[in-house]
């Protein structure tokens, strides 16, 4: 997923820059299990973000965009990409939405003041989620076929 959320088009800008949105498609493969995957999904990004970016440091990488030496890496890095050199050029809000997730995950306190909400797959099913909207874990079972799709902003409705 990380490769797909820096992806840098032809103009530079990566999928989140731009707008696009990605959905996740995952189809359980646990065939004898009661639950082939229970998820944990979190209140949807936007009311989450108002709450908790300040506090996980989104200023702090806000100012780092602009530092001559994040500007330089981000430069050769996508020069290297020109070059046919297989690199990564991980957009600042790419790198600050991994803190986030990884914060999230971390954090005791804020899990217990967050509401949580629990789905479990049977065998079979199949199940999409909009991956930069609802933050959400797989926290059991997990054997599943997954898909992410890029769906461009000017394909979405007003």
């Amino acid at each position: 997923m990380k490769a797909i959320l820096s992806e840098s088009a032809p103009d530079g800008r990566t999928v989140a820059e731009r707008g696009d949105i990605l959905v996740l498609s995952a189809h359980g493969l646990k065939p004898a299990a009661e639950i082939c995957a229970a998820a944990v999904a979190v209140d949807p990004f936007l009311r989450l973000a108002r709450r908790e970016a300040e506090n996980a440091g989104l200023q702090a990488f806000a100012n780092a965009t602009t530092s001559p030496l994040q500007q330089l890496r981000r430069r050769i890095t996508r020069y290297l990409h020109k070059a046919g050199v297989r690199v990564i050029d991980r957009s600042p809000l790419d790198v600050f939405m991994e803190h986030f997730s990884r914060r999230m995950k971390a954090n005791d306190e804020w899990r217990k003041r967050t509401t949580e909400y629990s789905f479990e797959f049977p065998p079979g099913a199949t199940w999409i989620v909009f991956t930069d909207v609802l933050p959400h874990a797989v926290v059991q079972g997990g054997i599943a076929l997954e898909q992410t799709v890029i769906v461009p902003r000017e394909c979405m409705a007003e």
